[in-house]
C-alpha cells in the first residue's frame, strides 16, 4: 500500500468532504480515504497495482476539486 497527502483548497464545507470522500472510494484500489477539512487535506492510501497518484489527482479535479501543488 501506498500513502498519499494532497492539498486541496478548495474543500470549506461538509458537502465538499463528501464529494471528495465519494469520488476517491470510487477508484479501484482506494484502501482508505481521510479529509481533513481544517486543514485542506486529502490523505489516501490505494494499491499502487492499481492506481497511481495522477489517476487520484485526475478523479480529485474531475470532482471539481483540484490538488494545489
Amino acid at each position: 500500500m501506498t500513502d498519499v497527502k494532497l492539498n486541496v483548497p478548495d474543500m470549506d464545507c461538509d458537502h465538499c468532504v463528501m464529494t471528495v470522500t465519494n469520488a476517491m472510494k470510487a477508484l479501484p484500489g482506494v484502501e482508505d480515504v481521510q479529509v481533513h477539512l481544517e486543514d485542506k487535506k486529502v490523505d489516501v492510501r490505494y494499491d499502487q497495482s492499481k492506481l497511481d497518484e495522477q489517476q487520484i489527482r485526475t478523479a480529485l479535479d474531475e470532482a471539481g476539486y483540484p490538488v494545489a501543488a
